[in-house]
């Protein structure tokens, strides 16, 4: 077993060169000419080596770190800070009760800034009193950490996000080590929804990974400042990597030329002033998106989610939009689910996708989204896929019991296939004809 070390090749051989001068500067001469070695002072030597303490405290769980290293000594508790923080999440959040003025802090008063690897930021408030600012522990403590800061998670309230967007606006106290940003915005109100964001955020070029959740939303717009800031967020990142997005919002990565993976969960959800359902997914708007990353994404997945739990009661007449890939000549994984939203269209040929290799499609079984939906619109078939993911419902109807035989022959290099079929419920299984025809239509999958 292989254990992550941060130090190189060379910084190992220099840890080797300290230690041997180190012995050398404890050793003397007794009368006789021979060498006589200091064994208290040679421990101590080695013992306060910084490049050794390194390694060492590379290997060590959080809990040895705290409490057999930090306690030692001041050097050992430096030393040790940044290996304990990137193992720990150091929390700022602050509690606003209706019945106090006074916000309840939550988090260390007085901590290492070498700690503050990963750092989470919480804010709660009651309905009655929303400010705008983030905790102020945080804020006093942002100038001695922000160097340090490597992930940072956000999860606030959406009255706290013109106090986020003046954070990532500030030119002060930059967080020039961050390479994960993670923020979750809860909709409860939407009073900041039509403000106006002036001025663009500072480069953060180590940031590899953006993730962006939007959660409780019930009513139109009340995302829309945050859309602001996830794409001032995105323009600021020229070096993204990879990014998350689950909202009802549409992202420009035309900036993020090293995107290679992206997962976009598209949100529907139910307004509660004018009990109607919120748009679907606009396939436009998501080709439009994918086309300005489309060079250098290798992985790609695309779904939706229902933020309420309420029937789809959409006219079963009306024909689902053709959702037609770009070209991505470097896209390896593809992965779409709720495909009863849309229909895929005959995008996933060796032309438009030359190096794909892993396909994933699921479709509600709720809707009654049957394999022969799935593949309905694709005629070309794909030599390079080796691994097929399928999720569908099985109709019982005698008209799809070829489908196997349909998908085989559009992905004939295939070797690990994993198939999750199921029955809907108004099927009779214990009728023979039934269980012969499922048989037969689970056989055309390997003639």
């Amino acid at each position: 077993m292989q254990v992550g070390s941060e130090l190189s090749t060379q910084e190992i051989d220099d840890t080797t060169n300290a230690m041997m001068i180190f012995s050398l500067d404890n050793t003397t001469h007794d009368d006789s000419g021979d060498l006589q070695i200091d064994d208290t002072n040679v421990a101590t030597s080695t013992l306060m080596n910084p490049l050794l303490l390194n390694l060492i405290f590379s290997y060590m769980d959080a809990p040895t770190l705290k409490t057999s290293v930090r306690p030692v000594c001041t050097l050992w508790a430096d030393l040790g800070a940044p290996f304990l923080g990137r193992k720990t999440t150091q929390l700022f959040s602050e509690r606003i009760k209706c019945d106090t003025e006074v916000p309840e802090t939550i988090g260390l008063a007085t901590f290492h800034p070498k700690l503050a690897k990963n750092v989470k930021l919480v804010s709660c408030t009651c309905p009655c009193d929303s400010p705008e600012v983030l905790p102020r522990n945080f804020v006093a403590a942002r100038p001695e950490i922000a160097r340090h800061l490597e992930e940072l998670e956000v999860k606030i309230d959406s009255s706290f996000l013109p106090g986020l967007h003046k954070m990532w606006r500030s030119k002060a106290h930059l967080f020039e080590n961050l390479s994960k940003i993670s923020i979750t915005a809860v909709l409860y109100t939407d009073e900041n929804a039509d403000s106006i964001l002036t001025g663009s955020y500072p480069t953060i070029e180590n940031v590899k990974m953006i993730s962006i959740r939007m959660a409780d939303q019930d009513r139109d717009g009340q995302d829309k400042l945050a859309a602001a800031i996830s794409q001032q967020l995105v323009y600021s990142t020229p070096n993204l990597q990879e990014v998350e997005v689950e909202a009802g919002f549409y992202l420009d990565f035309s900036p993020c030329k090293k995107l290679v993976k992206f997962k976009y969960t598209f949100i529907k959800f139910l307004d509660w002033e004018t009990e109607e359902r919120s748009e679907v997914v606009e396939i436009d708007k998501v080709v439009k998106m994918l086309e300005s990353c489309r060079e250098s994404l290798t992985e790609l997945s695309l779904s939706q989610v229902l933020l309420e739990d309420f029937e789809d009661d959409e006219d079963d007449d009306e024909m689902p939009t053709l959702l037609l890939l770009p070209s991505f000549p470097n896209l390896t994984r593809l992965s779409i689910s709720s495909m009863e939203v849309y229909r895929l269209g005959d995008c996933l040929c060796a032309t438009n996708l030359p190096n794909l290799t892993h396909v994933s499609l699921a479709g509600s079984v709720k809707q009654w989204f049957a394999l022969t939906d799935m593949f309905s619109h694709l005629r070309h078939p794909h030599v390079g896929v080796t691994s097929l993911h399928l999720d569908a419902a099985y109709d019982g109807d005698d008209d799809h019991a070829n489908i196997g035989t349909e998908i085989v022959h559009l992905f004939p290099s295939v070797k690990t296939l994993q198939l999750k079929v199921t029955l809907l419920e108004y099927l009779h299984m214990d009728d023979l004809e039934e269980i012969s025809l499922l048989k037969q239509t689970l056989r055309n999958f390997a003639p």
